[in-house]
């Protein structure tokens, strides 16, 4: 917000790092400043979007060469985390990610979300509950369950498997050098997002450049901004209360139609 609202205010072209602000009422008051001028300044960065495997499982999805979309499994590993990390971050942090993937790839808003914890890894520094099972309900009724986890220790993972009504489509298997020696197959992990997303930020940072330059936005608005602080919200209350939590938004704008 401090910084937001007067890059606003001078017309700047703006990549803000998701999320687009820590609640709801703080993401409406950004609509509401941006919805003043002449048209949106604000890209919000959720790189996945420009992530080749996501976007052709996007593809695949709205082709409909394998029928309906049942739903999605998405596994989001990370090695270790700062002792700073909390129980609320695995939310608004983390499965934030996922929030704004399953409307990326759905085109669908998450009207419903509900956290099961699984057995506490005894290896979290901080002693929150991870890893979690976060399960995100779609308008048409598409269930995605996501694997929060982040002390995997290994590396990073990000992977997804869609069920359609016809078959099934994987994106995130890890890539790279395969060896076979004294009985074993081994193949090194990603270390970190950097090497599992490098292309994907390239390609974001250049799209918001051409867009800055073209006058417009390269990638997701701060209305997508707001959808997903607002199921991420209510994401955080279910982790906290061990509630399902049904999400509500404000109508789209035309502004950002």
């Amino acid at each position: 917000m401090p910084v937001l609202l007067p890059a606003l205010e001078a017309k700047l072209a703006i990549l803000c790092e998701k999320p687009l602000t820590e609640g709801s009422d703080d993401a409406l008051r950004i609509l509401e400043a941006e919805q003043k001028l002449d048209r949106p300044y604000i890209q919000v960065g959720f790189m996945r979007r420009f992530d080749d495997e996501h976007i052709q499982l996007r593809e695949l999805i709205r082709g409909g060469e394998l029928g309906a979309l049942l739903g999605t499994h998405h596994r989001h590993r990370n090695a270790a985390v700062p002792e700073t990390y909390t129980t609320s971050m695995l939310i608004s942090d983390s499965v934030v990610h996922e929030i704004d993937i399953v409307n990326f790839l759905t085109g669908e808003k998450i009207v419903g979300i509900e956290v099961k914890n699984l057995k506490r890894n005894s290896l979290n520094a901080s002693g929150f509950n991870d890893p979690i099972l976060a399960l995100l309900s779609t308008e048409s009724g598409v269930l995605a369950d996501v694997e929060m986890n982040v002390n995997v220790r290994f590396g990073y993972q990000v992977s997804t498997e869609a069920v359609f009504e016809r078959g099934i489509a994987s994106i995130g298997a890890t890539r790279g050098l395969v060896q076979r020696a004294d009985g074993r197959i081994s193949q090194a992990e990603n270390p970190s997002f950097k090497e599992r997303f490098g292309a994907a930020y390239d390609a974001e940072f250049q799209a918001w450049v051409d867009g800055a330059l073209a006058g417009r936005l390269g990638g997701p608005s701060a209305w997508e901004g707001y959808l997903a602080t607002v199921a991420a919200e209510a994401g955080v209350r279910a982790i906290t209360a061990g509630t399902l939590e049904s999400v509500e938004y404000i109508d789209r704008p035309d502004f950002y139609a």
